[in-house]
């Protein structure tokens, strides 16, 4: 099954190479951030004596509470947990982080601060240094490439790392580093996508896949998928180009526009893409030369109001989906068990995903 060789690839990590994506800048932006400070003591001997009798009632309240897991006796949070985003700009990415807040009620246990990682690797170094100084006791990351080593203090200061959706570059200065990984099997997307194409493409189909970029180990994992699947169920169809789209809408309109030219109108009977922010690309340049009829358009990751309304109108033929959001709580789970002295033994956990089309669209989501 995919899924198994996706973890067989997990564990055969190799360095990779670092992305470079160029964006615009933005207001990085923090939530459910929040301290309380304690009271003043009493200034009479005898307040002092009644107060202290409280402070020790009060402590061991607290401390029981503490130990059944989770709040203080006053209902405060007794853990916190930093998660930094790729980047919100990305709906995927967005879905994401907003896990961490939309199911924060499940997790009273921690004051959760989520950051927005802009897709630059130097915001996303402040990202790290602020929730260094701000003393989270767990971090979790959608770590961009080239990033992890600037983790390797948390590792060392007895933190949990939890890597989320990107898997982690490891490197021979932080091969030792512990850290558990939670995403997708992104190998397995691939195969979704290839047993859909096999099943729809005419005889010598020709097709272009948009890839987040080179080097990127999802986008190795996800081709590899499509490919060999591909290879496998229709030998006769040939996958005419690859260019990454940088998770941004525009890069990928100009990879479009250019195979248009270069293939042709009737040249191209199916395009593939890696994320949302690259689909949307894909479906405005073909909107814009009439195409969303001619050529089969697939994709990853959408939230159903997107994916209702781009498969409902036929711009969108398929995608491979899960509720991402599944990610964000199973990385606050494994924060959970760590923080109550249970750290998980299994250190990578992967998601699947199923192929929706207009024919199961009121499933999506769901």
């Amino acid at each position: 099954m995919c899924i198994f060789k996706e973890m067989e690839k997990n564990m055969k990590i190799k360095k990779i190479l670092t992305i470079g994506l160029a964006v615009a800048m933005a207001v990085a932006t923090m939530t459910g951030c929040g301290n309380t400070a304690g009271g003043n003591a009493g200034d009479t001997t005898g307040e002092a004596s009644g107060e202290a009798a409280e402070n020790q009632a009060e402590e061991k309240a607290t401390e029981d509470a503490e130990e059944a897991g989770g709040e203080t006796a006053s209902g405060e949070a007794k853990w916190k947990l930093g998660y930094s985003s790729l980047a919100f700009f990305d709906e995927g990415c967005k879905r994401i982080a907003d896990g961490f807040t939309d199911h924060e009620g499940e997790f009273p246990e921690f004051e959760i601060s989520v950051l927005d990682g802009n897709s630059d690797i130097n915001t996303q170094m402040e990202n790290i240094d602020a929730f260094w100084t701000n003393d989270v006791d767990v971090i979790a990351i959608q770590a961009y490439p080239g990033i992890e080593a600037n983790l390797k203090k948390f590792y060392e200061a007895g933190k949990p790392i939890i890597f989320v959706d990107f898997y982690p570059v490891i490197t021979d200065d932080i091969k030792d580093m512990e850290w558990y990984y939670v995403g997708s099997g992104d190998y397995q997307m691939g195969c979704v996508q290839g047993e859909y194409l096999a099943e729809v493409l005419p005889e010598n189909g020709k097709v272009c896949e948009v890839i987040i970029n080179v080097g990127q180990k999802n986008s190795i994992d996800r081709s590899d998928g499509l490919h060999e699947t591909l290879e496998k169920l229709r030998p006769d169809v040939e996958i005419i180009d690859t260019q990454p789209g940088l998770v941004d809408t525009t890069t990928t309109m100009n990879v479009v526009e250019d195979w248009l030219q270069r293939f042709g109108d009737d040249g191209i009977d199916a395009i593939t893409s890696q994320s949302v922010a690259s689909t949307a690309g894909i479906i405005e340049v073909l909107k814009a030369h009439n195409l969303t009829e001619d050529i089969y358009v697939v994709s990853g990751d959408e939230t159903p109001e997107t994916a209702q309304e781009w498969i409902g109108n036929g711009w969108l033929d398929a995608t491979a989906y899960f509720d991402l959001q599944d990610m964000s709580v199973k990385a606050m789970e494994i924060a959970k068990e760590c923080m109550n002295g249970n750290p998980p033994e299994q250190k990578e956990y992967l998601m699947e995903r199923k192929i929706y089309t207009k024919d199961n669209l009121d499933e999506y989501g769901k």
